[in-house]
Formats: structure tokens, sequence, C-alpha cells
């Protein structure tokens, strides 16, 4: 048997994906692939922003969408500076 993983930033999403396959026929047979979900929210995110691992940031930066500021933050190893715009 195959496996279904759901990678998502959405706690929305997340609880959907868990029941979105459970069905019942007529007669009450059950069907109910239910796949493993990672949710990345919260300090997951932060988790992903290691300087050892950049590759890791593409996940977190996508988690967030603020990709510039994560990405800064995980290469050279320092918070980054938000940019203000005029």
């Amino acid at each position: 048997m195959g496996e279904v993983l759901v990678i998502t930033a959405s706690r929305r999403v997340a609880s959907w994906a868990k029941r979105v396959a459970h069905l019942q026929g007529a007669l009450g047979t059950r069907f109910e692939p239910t796949p493993r979900v990672l949710l990345l929210a919260g300090r997951r995110v932060e988790a992903l922003l290691d300087p050892m691992h950049p590759e890791l940031a593409l996940f977190a930066a996508w988690a967030v969408r603020q990709p510039a500021r994560l990405l800064r933050s995980s290469t050279d190893g320092s918070p980054a500076r938000r940019r203000r715009r005029p």
C-alpha cells in the first residue's frame, strides 16, 4: 500500500485533509483512508531556520509566505531585519 502525506501551512486544510476521504456505503461499509498531515506553522517554521541546513528554509518560506526575510535569516545565521516600504 502507498502512503499519502499532506504538507500544509493552514490549520484549516490540515483538519480537512484528515477526514476528506472518509466514505460510507449505503449498507454501512466504511472506507477511511486518513493521510499523515504535516502542519508547518508556529514553532515548526522557526525550527526549519537552521543555518546548518539552509535547504529547509524553502519550507519555512513557503509556510509563512515571507521568503526574503526567512531566507536571509537562514543563510547568515542572524535574524533578518524587515525592510519598510516607502
